[in-house]
């Protein structure tokens, strides 16, 4: 899978000392409506210091009933496709094993906590209490800085990666975009610490 060996290629396989773990997030889902959509793959990497841990990655793709065709266009995940396709409550307990009570970092990341949320309550799960930083949020801050004037639209992903000229491979997959993120969230942190804007603390929340 393309996933394994570009992490191989970026980063070798050296473990880095571990002093703080967050998760990266992201998922693909039939749309955006929270009622009726449904989660299609999830992905996500840890990042130690400012550092992707390859030896920490997760990648599932989840069986489901309701499919929306419009959705294809976007993530290319078909319903009866190559992807090998686990049923959803396994692939939710497997998440939540992985993510433990560590801080999710994601790009817009209560879109995919709340979806994540509402699945997790149809079986019976207690929603998510971990904390949450997004990259957008924090890119904001950032504009001040950087020069940029003040925007009303929201930061997408593509926006990130143009201004932080990060690749766009596998763009549109869950590991792919929790990939990207992970390298937007390392550049960011770079760039917060180097304003003197270190404490990441303040900018915690829960969705």
């Amino acid at each position: 899978m393309w996933f394994d060996s570009f992490f191989k290629n970026l980063f070798g396989s050296k473990n880095k000392k571990s002093t703080g773990r967050f998760v990266v997030v992201d998922t693909e889902t039939t749309g955006l409506d929270l009622k009726k959509d449904k989660i299609l793959s999830i992905g996500a990497v840890v990042v130690d210091q400012n550092h992707i841990n390859i030896n920490e990655r997760f990648e599932c793709f989840i069986k489901q009933e309701y499919f929306n065709l419009a959705s294809v266009r976007i993530h290319g995940i078909m319903k009866q496709g190559d992807q090998k396709k686990i049923a959803e409550k396994e692939a939710l307990e497997r998440f939540l094993d992985f993510v433990k009570d560590d801080v999710i970092v994601g790009h817009h990341i209560c879109f995919d906590v709340r979806i994540i949320n509402k699945s997790l309550t149809d079986y019976g799960y207690k929603k998510l209490k971990n904390k949450v930083l997004d990259t957008g949020y924090l890119y904001r801050k950032l504009k001040p800085f950087l020069g940029y004037p003040n925007q009303v639209k929201q930061l997408s992903l593509d926006d990130l990666c143009e201004d932080l000229q990060i690749s766009r491979k596998g763009r549109h997959t869950a590991s792919g975009d929790a990939l990207i993120t992970a390298l937007a969230f390392i550049k960011i942190k770079k760039k917060l610490m180097k304003e003197n804007i270190q404490k990441l603390n303040r900018y915690l929340y829960r969705c």
